[in-house]
């Protein structure tokens, strides 16, 4: 249970069954790189990465190797500052294929 009463699975379960990405990181106190720690069921379709292959990477891991663009910049600016933040950036898919994601952050 948490503070509203309601049981932590079906708060699991209403997250899995929205059709937007949900990713919660842990920020490493060693690195200060982001841990990804959760992902819902939307993340996998979008990506084609299953939660065994996601959870526990880096941030980084999922960029490819490439340059940040302007949205990822913004997104990790907002992180560094404890800010919420909101992007528009290039994504990537496991099979290295591209696509727009409107992002939004928020440091818990």
């Amino acid at each position: 249970m948490n503070d509203l009463g309601i049981p932590v699975d079906i708060l699991l379960r209403a997250i899995d069954a929205s059709g937007d990405v949900v990713l919660v990181y842990r920020v490493d106190s060693e690195t200060g790189k982001l841990i990804l720690t959760y992902v819902n069921d939307a993340y996998t379709r979008q990506t084609g990465y299953s939660r065994e292959e996601a959870i526990g990477r880096e941030l980084d891991s999922f960029r490819l190797a490439m340059p940040d663009d302007e949205g990822m910049r913004t997104i990790r600016n907002a992180f560094a500052s404890g800010k919420p933040g909101a992007a528009e950036l290039v994504s990537y898919r496991k099979d290295g294929s591209t696509f727009w994601n409107e992002v939004a952050c928020s440091r818990f």
